[in-house]
């Protein structure tokens, strides 16, 4: 199974040419397909979209929304890497569901995803933006999920801010993250901001410098229409 899910407002979603070149990438959409699931999609409302490639055709499910949150805490306890498949969205999501509700049970809502070395690659459902001395530190492991929302967040925050992007293909160290700002991307939440750290029972406060309430103000403000253009 493999899929590809966003946040849709009234027909509009953030970066949606990414997720039909996601789809792609799984199996071949024909222009009659593309017209076919733009028409399906069309619908009024605030919906969490889940659309699943299936032996050459596409199925779009209308699931209902759910809270959003801008701002998180992260469980400090790094994980061990398990994905059958990482860099295709689909195969892997009943393990990731269990590792979420691990997360939760000790009051967090994401984790970090770590590599044999211990770096990191990813959060379990997020792409990982660590901001450090006015430099943004990115995660392109090769085991990494690639990321429809974060080329339109690092796109808002070095438009507006001199700030540089570094990418890290052998992922993120551990220190660094722990010592910098660090930002969260998906494809239903946006930008999320981690405002504590969880270990060992404890909170510690995370620096919170950027206000992601603009940026996702200003990612559905450019999102993109799902009508055909």
């Amino acid at each position: 199974m493999s899929v590809t899910s966003f946040r849709m407002i009234d027909g509009r979603v953030r970066n949606f040419s990414a997720h039909l070149q996601r789809l792609r990438s799984y199996q071949p959409m024909s222009e009659a397909q593309e017209a076919q699931l733009r028409k399906e999609l069309r619908k009024k409302g605030t919906f969490n979209v889940k659309i699943t490639c299936d032996t050459g055709t596409f199925l779009v499910q209308h699931r209902p929304d759910r809270p959003v949150k801008d701002k998180i805490a992260l469980w400090g306890h790094l994980q061990k890497d398990e994905r059958i498949n990482p860099t295709v969205k689909g195969p892997d999501l009943y393990w990731l569901a269990q590792l979420k509700n691990k997360a939760q049970t000790h009051g967090a809502h994401e984790a970090l995803l770590v590599d044999e070395r211990g770096h990191v690659i990813e959060a379990i459902h997020a792409s990982v933006l660590a901001l450090k001395d006015n430099t943004i530190h990115i995660s392109d492991h090769p085991r990494a999920l690639p990321p429809t929302m974060r080329p339109l967040v690092l796109n808002y925050l070095t438009d507006r801010f001199d700030i540089d992007v570094e990418s890290h293909p052998e992922g993120l160290s551990p220190e660094l993250v722990r010592s910098s700002e660090v930002l969260l991307t998906n494809s239903f939440h946006g930008v999320q901001q981690v405002t504590q750290l969880l270990e060992y029972a404890t909170a510690q406060p995370r620096p919170t410098t950027l206000k992601v309430e603009a940026i996702n103000r200003q990612l559905w403000a450019e999102a993109e229409s799902v009508e055909p253009s």
